[in-house]
């Protein structure tokens, strides 16, 4: 009983040590998108509140703070509001699902830093991402207008598109590795880098496993 205790306790501390450190990787995130789609475009980016545009984080919270609590006449009020909340649903879940570091030993016990493991993680994340396609046609089909559904219709094929692309993108780390499962790929990356880092010994079947993965 005094296992299974000790079991249940780590487990929520873990998934809630997890939630915050996704929460705080998302202001981190959306500002290096920003200053980095302003680099690679070849313009300024956020530069006004804070240095680097460090606060402006901040400033669009407390804008978005303020904003008018609008909702289209004929539109249905459950599924305007639930859209946003059920769209941070598979984000969390996946989340969740990546290795925050290598494995923790307390005494006789192995814990993992990351909410659950899933022995293919790579087709879990894949697969819980496209879910959220189904939040934007929510909002869409909640605002009762043709033209927000019409709207929401083509974001959702745009994000089915890029799956496509990402699942491609992954191909090669998962041939340099040799497994999906992402607690692996993490314990393969320990030590000093090297050509080994990637799971497989400098060979001549490295060669084409780096030319697919660049």
């Amino acid at each position: 009983m005094g296992n299974t205790g000790l079991e249940i306790t780590v487990n929520l501390v873990k998934t809630v040590l997890v939630f915050l450190m996704m929460v705080q990787a998302v202001p981190i995130l959306v500002w290096l998108e920003r200053r980095g789609s302003a680099f690679i475009q070849n313009r300024f980016g956020p530069n006004r509140v804070g240095p680097l545009g460090l606060v402006q984080l901040l400033a669009d919270a407390a804008k978005f703070l303020n904003k008018e609590d609008f909702v289209p006449d004929k539109g249905n009020r459950l599924l305007f509001y639930a859209a946003p909340v059920f769209a941070l649903i598979p984000a969390a879940v996946a989340y969740m699902a990546m290795p925050m570091s290598t494995p923790l030993k307390i005494g006789d016990s192995t814990y993992l830093i990351q909410g659950y493991e899933v022995n293919v993680g790579i087709v879990f994340i894949l697969g819980i991402s496209a879910m959220a396609v189904y939040t934007m046609l929510m909002a869409g089909f909640g605002s009762s207008s043709k033209f927000s559904l019409m709207g929401a219709m083509r974001a959702s094929a745009q994000v089915i598109s890029y799956e496509l692309a990402f699942g491609l993108a992954i191909v090669g780390v998962i041939m340099l590795y040799g497994t999906f499962n992402l607690t692996e790929m993490v314990l393969a990356q320990q030590g000093v880098f090297h050509f080994s880092g990637f799971g497989r010994e400098f060979s001549l079947e490295f060669f084409p496993n780096w030319g697919i993965f660049y």
